[in-house]
């Protein structure tokens, strides 16, 4: 329904609760787990505001509530979350034409991501689009060809958890690029060439 109708709808409240009964808790004391685990679900209420956002096209709302969902992230010890929004914000960065914000943000998220390979390969697929942006298509084959080994079904089962982050990936502009099966000669060749 989201993709259809957009999020918008859902922004104020969302925003609302968190300003008005989530942000309050945070201010308090608790046991370490608990305290984790509330940061935690800040961050990934925080996110859904930064989707609403994107959805209704306000980029520079989406990207301080991504910023916002880091620093949550980051306080509930979540490394595999606070990846995904640096994915989040490298596909922003992507949908906005901004080839140098999201390589460097899309690095960040695969540096941050840990030894997790279906993450690995949600995170490099995001850097290869963000390189074919760029017009580096060296640099899109290599990291395309990364993510295509993260993803090998010869490799360990992701950890328990972390299929939430990858079934939330917004779509990929450059779907093309990253899908199994032949590739066009020139990928993402809609994109702008290399300068001599």
């Amino acid at each position: 329904m989201d993709r259809r109708r957009g999020r918008g709808h859902a922004r104020a409240f969302l925003a609302g609760y968190l300003t008005r009964d989530v942000a309050p808790l945070l201010r308090r004391t608790y046991t370490d787990p608990v305290s984790r685990e509330l940061f935690q679900a800040a961050a990934e209420l925080t996110g859904m505001v930064a989707f609403t956002a994107y959805d209704t096209g306000d980029h520079g709302a989406a990207q301080r509530a991504r910023i916002q969902a880091l620093r949550l992230a980051k306080a509930a010890g979540d490394r595999g979350y606070g990846a995904h929004t640096l994915a989040n914000l490298a596909t922003q960065a992507i949908y906005l034409e901004l080839p140098g914000e999201a390589v460097r943000l899309a690095r960040a998220a695969v540096n941050a991501a840990g030894p997790h390979p279906a993450v690995t390969a949600r995170l490099l697929t995001t850097q290869a689009n963000a390189h074919a942006l760029a017009g580096d298509h060296h640099s899109f084959r290599t990291t395309i060809n990364r993510a295509t080994t993260a993803m090998d079904p010869r490799r360990p089962t992701r950890p328990t958890g972390l299929d939430r982050l990858l079934h939330r990936a917004p779509p990929c502009r450059n779907r093309h690029a990253v899908t199994p099966g032949p590739r066009p000669a020139r990928p993402c060749a809609h994109l702008r060439s290399p300068s001599p």
